[in-house]
């Protein structure tokens, strides 16, 4: 998606298991009526979503393990779906809002638009004449010693120190 609009998210119900057998237990405690706040805290070893009812709220594409993923923006809305083998273990899932996505209009959009393109090319002006400027004046530019910098004419960088600091504590004496 570009800045200029946001990308569909979804509120995702989620257990997962360690092992397809607990996940399917977790399945069929749902589909028997508990709630997925009981079933979450029962069966789930995700700490992140397991005391909030196995919820994970504005998930977007490609943010989730592909597995889960894949079958998160598959399923359909209040369907209950898995055991789901991924990664980090078997998931049970219910897709609980779908937000759509959202695009700009041209209309809309074109302030910023605006806004980028005149910074993109005050930037590149700028270079250009920090470049010809360099190009026409370094070779003039002499510096004393202790004015050197980079933009002066025959500037080398100082040495750097290499010394080591004194381990000794102030006030005491060694």
């Amino acid at each position: 998606m570009s800045q200029f609009g946001t990308p569909q998210t979804r509120d995702i119900r989620l257990v997962r298991t360690n092992s397809q057998g607990q996940a399917q237990a977790a399945k069929s405690a749902l589909q028997s009526g508990q709630s997925w706040n009981a079933v979450a805290k029962k069966y789930s070893v995700d700490t992140a979503t397991k005391n909030k009812g196995g919820l994970l709220a504005g998930v977007t594409k490609g943010q989730e393990e592909k597995v889960l993923d894949a079958a998160a923006f598959s399923a359909g809305l209040n369907k209950l779906t898995g055991p789901i083998h991924g990664t980090f273990g078997y998931y049970v899932i219910e897709v609980t809002k779908i937000k759509k996505p959202t695009q700009q209009s041209l209309a809309q959009a074109t302030p910023s638009i605006q806004q980028i393109l005149t910074g993109q090319s005050q930037t590149s002006a700028q270079g250009a004449v920090d470049a010809q400027v360099k190009k026409d004046w370094l070779h003039k530019t002499n510096c004393r010693s202790a004015y050197a910098m980079a933009d002066c004419s025959g500037y080398k960088p100082p040495k750097t120190s290499t010394a080591t600091p004194s381990t000794s504590t102030p006030g005491t004496t060694t």
